[in-house]
C-alpha cells in the first residue's frame, strides 16, 4: 500500500462556492426533514454538517485538514485575548441584540425554535447542549469560515476583504436575520483574531465562551439575573465591565506580535 503524505490543499474559489453551496444545502435539508425527537440532536446534527462537505472534498484530495482549517497551537495571550473579547463582547452583543428588537421584535416561530434548541430540561439535554452549541459549533464554525474561506480568500483578496467575506457568510449560515449585524460583527472580531495568530483556536475560544453564555442566560430564570440585568438591559456598572473586558482583549490582540507564515506545500488547483 501506497502512503500519500497530507499536503497543504486550499480549494480555488469557485470550488469554495460549491461546497459552501453543499453545506447550505445540507443544512437546509437536514432542518426540513428533520422534525422528530430531541432537537438537540438535530441541532448537533447540523453543527457536525457544517464541516462535512470540507471534510469529504479535503479527504479525496489527500489535503491536511489541520492546514486547511489552520488548527495550529496558539500562543496564550490570544487564548487571554479571545477569552476578554468573548465575555466582554458576549454582553454588549446581547444590548445590541434588545436594541434590534425593541424595532424590530423577532419573528415568534423562530425565537420557539431557539428556547427549544438551547433550553435544557434534563442532564441528557445539558450534555447535548454543551457538546453541540459550546464545543462543536466552535469547532465546526471557525474552522469551516476562519479556516478554509479565510485562507481562501487571501489567495486572491486582501486579508481585510478575506475578513468581510468570511464574516458575511458566517453571519448567512445563522438563518437568522434578527442576528445579521450582530453575527457580523462577531465575525470580523473571529477574523481578526485568526489572521493574527494564524490559528483558529483563540477564535474557537471566544465562539465557545459567546455560545456558553448564551446557553447560560437562556437557562437562568430572569429573576436570578436581575443583578445583571435591568428592565433595559444590562445595567451600567456590568456595561462599563463588558465595555472595559472589550478594549483589554483589543489591547492585547494588538500588542501582541502578530504570526507570519510560509505558504507550505501546495494550492489546490
Amino acid at each position: 500500500m501506497v502512503l500519500y503524505p497530507r499536503k497543504t490543499v486550499i480549494p480555488p474559489l469557485r470550488i469554495l462556492f460549491i461546497l459552501l453551496t453543499m453545506t447550505f444545502m445540507l443544512i437546509i435539508g437536514l432542518h426540513l426533514v428533520w422534525d422528530f425527537g430531541n432537537p438537540r440532536w438535530k441541532t448537533l446534527a447540523l453543527e457536525i454538517c457544517v464541516l462535512l462537505p470540507s471534510l469529504i472534498y479535503l479527504r479525496i484530495r489527500r489535503g491536511s485538514p489541520a492546514r486547511a482549517f489552520m488548527w495550529r497551537r496558539a500562543g496564550f495571550p490570544w487564548l487571554i485575548s479571545a477569552l476578554f473579547l468573548g465575555l466582554g463582547l458576549s454582553l454588549l452583543a446581547d444590548e445590541l441584540d434588545r436594541f434590534i428588537q425593541r424595532f424590530v421584535p423577532m419573528n415568534q416561530d423562530i425565537l420557539k425554535g431557539i428556547q427549544e434548541a438551547l433550553i435544557a430540561r434534563t442532564p441528557l439535554d445539558w450534555a447535548l447542549i454543551i457538546l453541540g452549541v459550546v464545543i462543536v459549533a466552535a469547532v465546526a464554525e471557525e474552522s469551516l469560515f476562519r479556516g478554509l474561506v479565510l485562507q481562501t480568500m487571501e489567495t486572491t483578496h486582501t486579508q481585510r476583504r478575506a475578513v468581510l467575506a468570511s464574516a458575511f457568510v458566517f453571519s448567512l449560515l445563522h438563518f437568522n436575520p434578527w442576528w445579521l449585524l450582530e453575527i457580523f460583527i462577531l465575525g470580523l472580531v473571529l477574523g481578526w483574531l485568526t489572521i493574527r495568530s494564524r490559528s483558529i483556536w483563540p477564535a474557537v475560544t471566544m465562539h465557545a465562551v459567546r455560545n456558553g453564555l448564551s446557553v447560560c442566560f437562556i437557562n437562568t430564570d430572569p429573576v436570578k439575573m436581575e443583578w445583571l440585568f435591568g428592565d433595559s438591559g444590562l445595567k451600567s456598572p456590568w456595561f462599563a465591565a463588558a465595555a472595559a473586558l472589550t478594549a483589554a482583549g483589543f489591547w492585547i490582540l494588538i500588542k501582541t506580535p502578530g504570526k507570519t507564515l510560509r505558504r507550505e506545500a501546495c494550492f489546490d488547483e
